[in-house]
């Protein structure tokens, strides 16, 4: 199995023989970029911690976190107490509207140089689907992708057992690590996440300062309309069920709606690859799947079971590297919101799947994946 460990392969080159001490200052070393700026800060004990907590509350972790709360504070509050906060946090839920309407986004959540402690975590770096063979992702070549009067559909993959490159979408301070929205500032993406993610206590209102949305046609058809452009895991949650290390899959046969979404407004499609998401967690053991499929089935739920080779429920620090593909053209409907015509999805979604496939192809022997090949899983029979 394919996973980059830089912090662990320098432990084992270093020499002297590392002590205790010197492995656990090799575990929270920073990256290269970082060290190069001499950025001690990465190198302490307090910022890995600090990652340990930024990781457990935005991850998978967080599931059981929210029902972890709701069974502390029903022990520890006076039951009619309990039951009021319930009842004020389902109406909530409900009738809020937050989810539809993005309006908790946080400008300074968005802004807040914490979340920068999950791309140093992985290491992550984001390219542009441009000429690399000049290894030279600082050039211009790329400032022609997008246009400030248009929206965009960012079609990421694969989904993994939790999709951390998402975080190049919603999250505006990460430097040199994101310069999708350096360089493009006027891209204002919203996350489309799926609903059941916006019913979980914590991660629902990390979600909703951070300008998610529900997934849903008609919500993500008005944030389009408002100017925003979106971001979708496309594999949905079909995808972290088939998230297995060693192997690229992508849940795209027969997922139609985010192309119908583009026809019926006129956005260009964005397709979004993350490689090395599919190496940072150790998934279930076979005999569990069947219980997972039931719930993902009748729950729409996919009932993460995972862990890590090194940090227990936190993931592998292997590399991820996002490559942002040139955007897809679609015309500007006649009529805007309007049914786009079948065979017109079809080819659009031919062209898609392609382009991805292509932009894999590309990319996969520049980060040690060229023995890979990229699965495409009907999305009807995903297991």
């Amino acid at each position: 199995l394919h996973s980059t460990r830089r912090k662990l392969t320098e432990y084992t080159t270093a020499t002297p023989p590392p002590t205790t001490t010197t492995m656990a200052a090799m575990a929270v070393a920073s990256s290269p970029k970082s060290r190069e700026k001499g950025d001690k800060t990465a190198n302490s004990w307090s910022y890995f911690l600090f990652q340990c907590l930024i990781l457990t509350v935005i991850g998978p972790t967080v599931f059981p976190l929210g029902a972890s709360l709701v069974v502390i504070l029903y022990w520890i509050l006076p039951f009619n107490v309990y039951s009021a906060l319930l009842v004020l946090y389902v109406c909530d839920c409900i009738f809020s509207g937050a989810h539809i309407s993005g309006s908790r986004t946080s400008s300074w959540l968005r802004r807040w140089k914490g979340w920068k402690a999950i791309p140093d975590w992985f290491d992550m770096e984001t390219h542009f689907d441009i000429n690399y063979l000049e290894d030279n992702d600082e050039n211009d070549m790329h400032k022609d992708f997008f246009s400030p009067d248009r929206t965009y559909i960012f079609a990421i993959h694969p989904h993994g057992l939790f999709a951390w490159g998402n975080v190049i979408c919603y999250c505006n301070n990460l430097g040199i690590r994101n310069p999708l929205l350096e360089d493009f500032p006027f891209l204002d993406i919203c996350m489309g996440v799926a609903t059941v993610v916006l019913q979980v206590p914590i991660m629902r209102e990390l979600c909703l300062g951070l300008g998610c949305r529900e997934v849903s046609r008609p919500t993500m058809t008005r944030a389009l309309r408002e100017g925003h452009s979106i971001a979708l895991n496309v594999c949905g949650e079909a995808g972290a069920l088939v998230a297995k290390p060693g192997f690229d899959n992508a849940v795209l046969e027969n997922r139609m709606g985010f192309v119908r979404l583009a026809l019926s407004t006129g956005s260009p499609l964005v397709p979004v690859y993350v490689f090395g998401l599919v190496d940072s967690y150790e998934t279930s053991p076979s005999w569990l799947r069947p219980i997972q499929r039931f719930f993902h089935k009748k729950l729409r739920w996919a009932l993460p079971v995972f862990y890590s080779e090194n940090f227990l429920w936190l993931p592998d620090q292997n590399k991820l590297d996002i490559v942002i593909g040139k955007p897809i053209d679609v015309p500007r409907p006649s009529e805007w919101g309007a049914k786009p015509d079948p065979q017109a999805v079809r080819e659009l979604h031919a062209a898609c799947t392609e382009a991805l496939k292509h932009l894999f192809d590309k990319h996969k022997g520049r980060f040690g994946f060229k023995d890979r090949t990229l699965k495409i899983v009907d999305a009807k029979k995903p297991y």
